[in-house]
């Protein structure tokens, strides 16, 4: 679900970057996901560093 909402706003605001903040970038095969997604989309992902991402 967030890969699938993140992708639809990529796609309305045109950004080139997508930033993975929060608890939820600990998550490696979230992380896969939005890269694949990012890739495809000519987009870059920026997923924090694990020492600032947990809740």
């Amino acid at each position: 679900m967030l890969a699938e909402v993140s992708e639809r706003a990529l796609a309305l605001t045109r950004a080139p970057q997508l930033l993975l903040v929060g608890g939820v970038a600990c998550n490696r095969r979230l992380q896969e996901m939005l890269q694949t997604m990012c890739s495809a989309r000519g987009a870059q992902l920026c997923p924090t560093d694990e020492r600032w991402g947990c809740d």
